[in-house]
């Protein structure tokens, strides 16, 4: 492929060996038990975290603490709560 990636072929095959396919493949996570949560995480996404991933800060320490802060606030652990609830369902129900 002329103008195309270099060592595609390469970075394919390696992609091939490595690649696994899931068995959450098909997982829908289903947010009804906690959408708020996930509207607060959302938003500390849309504001802190990029503006902290862009790197506009003096104090990155001090800015993941307060990140991880808000995270928790905002109800994070209830979410990965319910994730892994719902996982291990499915991981049950499909034979895991």
């Amino acid at each position: 492929m002329e103008g195309g990636i270099p060592n595609f072929e390469e970075m394919n095959e390696v992609w091939k060996e490595n690649a696994r396919s899931g068995r959450y493949q098909t997982f829908v996570f289903d947010d009804s038990n906690v959408k708020n949560e996930i509207a607060a995480i959302t938003e500390i996404f849309n504001t802190d975290y990029k503006l902290l991933g862009l790197g506009f800060t003096d104090d990155p320490a001090g800015d993941i603490a307060k990140l991880k802060e808000k995270m928790a606030a905002a109800g994070a652990e209830k979410v990965y709560a319910e994730m892994q609830k719902q996982a291990q369902a499915f991981n049950k129900a499909n034979g895991g």
